[in-house]
């Protein structure tokens, strides 16, 4: 995506764009390359189910990997990727003795407290998670991260070194044996 911006629209090949959305790619080409992997991640202390605050850096050092899950408890593709990376997570953590968590982010702008918990429940999603939800003054975070779009999955060391984004659980193992 990046390279696309930057090869086709930002150099004029198709010449489709104004000044200010070429000023609008070029923040957002900005703000993707901001998150490097190897990197340390850009912390989050986001609200949990509770109103209680969690720290993603702090979440993370208790697990040998996090899975940080960007979600709409409303999205229908939400509700199979998310029971899919669970599952493959449960898989990953038998074969190879690991523990992994999972910081999951609800990214529904003003969601609905009922239907946020009742998704957490439906799809029982409780094992290693603390479930927290975005803020819809949160845009710097959203913008840091990409996560404009969902179901998003960024996973984590324990010292919270960005090891892959925007996977998928199918590319999850790889991205922990690299």
């Amino acid at each position: 995506y990046k390279k696309f911006l930057q090869s086709y629209l930002l150099n004029d090949k198709c010449k489709v764009l104004d000044a200010k959305q070429k000023t609008t790619y070029k923040e957002e080409i900005a703000n993707i390359s901001k998150l490097s992997l190897k990197d340390t991640c850009v912390n989050m202390i986001l609200k949990d189910t509770s109103n209680k605050p969690q720290n993603l850096k702090e979440f993370a050092k208790n697990f040998s990997f996090t899975v940080i899950i960007f979600y709409d408890p409303t999205c229908s593709h939400c509700q199979v990727e998310l029971p899919k990376m669970d599952s493959v997570i449960n898989i990953l953590e038998t074969k190879y003795h690991l523990s992994i968590g999972k910081y999951a982010v609800c990214n529904d702008g003003v969601p609905n407290d009922a239907v946020w918990k009742q998704f957490i429940i439906d799809y029982k999603l409780s094992n290693k998670y603390t479930h927290v939800k975005m803020q819809s003054y949160s845009m710097d975070l959203r913008k840091k991260y990409d996560a404009f779009t969902n179901p998003l999955f960024y996973l984590i060391s324990k010292s919270a070194s960005l090891l892959g984004k925007k996977i998928s659980p199918n590319t999850l193992q790889r991205f922990i044996f690299k």
